[in-house]
């Protein structure tokens, strides 16, 4: 199974690429500077720049945007969303023109975060407001829900061996 991965240089993104590759998926990372990044990254993984690049694709983790790590000023603010925005287009472009469609597009979203945490929303206001189906939207929050030690040992390789992506991805059984 062939999966890219935006983002696959960041902190999550890093540790995720490292997991899915000792698992022996195939990884494609898209990022700025493949040179840099295959020099510090995973050594089975492939590297480009343009998402054009990109064949025969399985699955797309959508981790990418301008680090958080940095004081939230205005135009960091501006610069957080636009990062987020304009490659979350390039994906919906390379899924619109692909020939084979990939399977999953599991995307980070930290509006349906807000949604949930302070405006109190269900899973099914969320799907009438983005008109996204059900099942997509509860198999996101469930990644979005992880407790933080599981975040960590996950980040460190060593999760429980009954939490695996395949397991991850599928929708809560009440959806």
């Amino acid at each position: 199974m062939n999966i890219l991965i935006t983002g696959g240089t960041g902190l999550i993104g890093g540790a995720l690429v490292k997991s899915l590759s000792q698992d022996g998926y195939g990884i494609t990372i898209l990022t700025r500077n493949p040179v840099k990044a295959a020099k510090k990254g995973d050594s089975k993984a492939t590297y480009i720049s343009d998402i054009s690049e990109s064949n025969n694709v399985d699955i797309i983790i959508n981790l990418a945007g301008e680090t958080i790590s940095e004081r939230w000023t205005d135009v960091k603010k501006k610069e957080l969303v636009k990062s987020r925005v304009s490659i979350t287009q390039q994906v919906v472009n390379y899924i619109a023109n692909a020939k084979d469609k990939p399977k999953l597009l599991i995307s980070g979203s930290a509006k349906w975060n807000q949604k949930i945490k302070y405006e109190r929303k269900r899973i099914e206001d969320i799907v009438a407001e983005d008109n996204v189906s059900k099942s997509y939207v509860s198999m996101i929050v469930k990644l979005m829900l992880l407790s933080p030690t599981i975040i960590e040992d996950i980040l460190n390789g060593s999760q429980p061996k009954n939490i695996q992506l395949k397991d991850l991805m599928k929708p809560f059984p009440y959806c």
